[in-house]
């Protein structure tokens, strides 16, 4: 797993300090209808970050930057300033300066002892009216879900390249073997990319079968500006329904693909997949932590 390592517990919390990197969105996906006209909702995908303190001594947080589709984002002293963590226990990190229906990647300041982790939640917001006033009146946030997401310690270099997968394309080929449409549990790949050099980055994405062969059947270039942020939504990796090479699991009819990234400066990636239209009770989103291969 080379880079994606979770912070490891260490011997006391003053000893050394890192840098962290971790994702940072707040995306609205879908706007909900109930049978009750005077409610409503909203879907977000959201990203969750806490933070443990395994030692016996009290440790700080601090934001030292975040990054989105423009680059750099102003963080100002209410952002920046630092905060505690008990010795001992936990505290979540509320994600300051806000990003919303925008991927990006904050960096944090913090113990080298400390435990981070990140993870996508699907968030469903409802309200309804109070019967007074038109309008949202009252309501709440409803956890429906959470994935792991990778966190970072150290960015890849120049020049080298990470590998994400199998990644499940769904089974495409399902309905020819009696299933209904819906069963084909048919996903779209996203690629997230940071370029964490100080001058533009050529990105290079590949997708290759799941085994034998490896000429790439999908490749793909992006040049991100320095610290820029961006998430490639729907890669067009070629479904290969009759091709045996991309057939595996546990289901006769599934189709996976492995996705290599590289990019001529530093840089972080992440793979992750949605369903377009899943069964009920299918999960609904994986993420693919990536690892070094050169």
């Amino acid at each position: 797993l080379a880079p994606i390592i979770l912070l490891s517990p260490g011997t006391t919390v003053l000893a050394q300090s890192t840098t962290v990197y971790v994702p940072r969105f707040s995306v609205l996906t879908e706007r909900v209808t109930f049978p009750d006209s005077t409610q409503e909702g909203w879907r977000f995908w959201n990203i969750a970050v806490n933070v443990f303190n395994p030692t016996g001594e009290r440790g700080t947080v601090a934001t030292v930057g975040v990054y989105g589709p423009d680059g750099a984002i102003p963080v100002d002293s209410s952002c920046s300033q630092a905060f505690s963590v008990e010795a001992g226990s936990g505290r979540d990190f509320d994600g300051c300066p806000a990003m919303r229906d925008q991927v990006g990647v904050a960096t944090l300041s913090l113990p080298a002892s400390f435990i981070v982790t990140a993870e996508v939640e699907r968030t469903l917001r409802k309200s309804w009216s109070d019967g007074n006033t038109p309008g949202p009146g009252q309501g709440y946030d409803l956890g429906e879900g959470r994935a792991p997401m990778p966190v970072f310690r150290e960015l890849f270099p120049a020049g080298t390249r990470v590998l994400a997968g199998p990644v499940n394309l769904g089974s495409p080929r399902l309905p020819e073997a009696g299933g209904i449409s819906i069963e084909k549990n048919l996903r779209r790949v996203n690629v997230t990319l940071f370029n964490a050099g100080d001058e533009p980055a050529v990105f290079t994405i590949r997708a290759l079968k799941l085994r034998r062969d490896s000429t790439p059947i999908l490749e793909q270039q992006v040049t991100l500006g320095p610290k820029q942020v961006q998430q490639l939504n729907r890669l067009p990796v070629p479904i290969l329904v009759g091709d045996n090479d991309m057939k595996g699991g546990n289901a006769e009819y599934e189709l996976f693909t492995w996705i290599t990234v590289g990019a001529t400066q530093p840089y972080l990636a992440y793979v992750s997949s949605v369903f377009d239209d899943p069964e009920p009770g299918a999960l609904p989103f994986e993420v693919f932590s990536p690892h070094r291969i050169d």
